[in-house]
């Protein structure tokens, strides 16, 4: 089951040893030339083996570590620790109360909009967490965990196809097409409604979005638009909900699967 994680191993001794050689075979040059008093070719050597330090440095990428058993289930309890928390969440709370947007024309005032639902400030507090789900610097990001689960448990496992299942869910709902525009006939996706509002406002903005979200904030029609954004937020927490339910069916297997061997190994001592 942990076997690619040997070979991984292997593979970057292989390189390490590759770049060691290289390394005592440049120095050996130097050292020969350093002897014959070949000064200019004993500098060029010298700078060459600066060169390649530099590039190795540079180029050299951290591997990405691998789910150990260990691994694996401190990364499904900080999962489902941070599920529980947005569960617990004021902006969940609020959220089940009412969603909602309305957008009418006032003779003499123009268009009007309001939004109904969670807070700013609940918003916020729920993006603020929902960063541990997708961002891949963090071990529980959904891409991450459906890596994790392809190399923690084995192929036929039923709980990895269902995490698999509920993430492909989710993605796919994401890239379907809303009723909202920003072009003529160019609908945004319900993703691009989320990225517009997290990565224009609310978290680490980007340029291009947060031009978009000021833009739409503008308007009278942004109400429908944070509609939409909410009610994104509620389908990502319902599939969370979910992951985690299965994250915890894992652990309850992988415990009982300890206490297995641990059984075995007394019965045979």
């Amino acid at each position: 089951m942990y076997i690619d994680a040997t070979v991984s191993r292997l593979k970057l001794d292989r390189g390490r040893a590759g770049r060691i050689s290289a390394v005592i075979v440049i120095v050996g040059l130097a050292a020969i030339a350093w002897k014959l008093n070949w000064w200019p070719i004993t500098a060029a050597i010298v700078a060459l083996l600066i060169f390649v330090l530099a590039l190795v440095a540079f180029y050299r990428k951290p591997m990405r570590a691998r789910a150990t058993p260990k691994r694996f289930v401190e990364t499904l309890n900080l999962f489902n620790e941070k599920v529980a928390e947005l569960e617990g969440s004021k902006f969940l709370a609020e959220a089940r109360k009412q969603i909602g947007a309305i957008v009418e024309y006032k003779r003499g005032a123009g268009w009007e909009g309001i939004f109904v639902g969670p807070e700013d400030e609940s918003i916020k507090a729920l993006v603020l967490t929902l960063r541990f789900f997708i961002q891949d610097n963090e071990s529980t990001s959904l891409r991450n965990m459906r890596r994790s689960y392809r190399q923690a448990l084995p192929e036929e496992s039923t709980l990895a196809s269902e995490f698999e299942d509920h993430c492909a869910r989710l993605n796919a709902f994401l890239d379907e097409a809303s009723h909202l525009s920003i072009a003529e006939g160019c609908q945004l996706t319900h993703r691009e409604i989320f990225e517009i509002f997290v990565y224009g406002s609310l978290a680490h903005a980007n340029r291009k979005k947060r031009s978009i979200f000021q833009g739409i904030s503008q308007t009278e029609f942004f109400p429908i638009f944070q509609q939409y954004f909410v009610e994104v937020l509620v389908a990502f927490l319902r599939t969370l909900r979910s992951l985690a339910s299965i994250n915890q069916e894992v652990l309850l297997a992988l415990k009982t699967q300890e206490r297995a061997k641990k059984s075995h190994r007394r019965s045979r001592a």
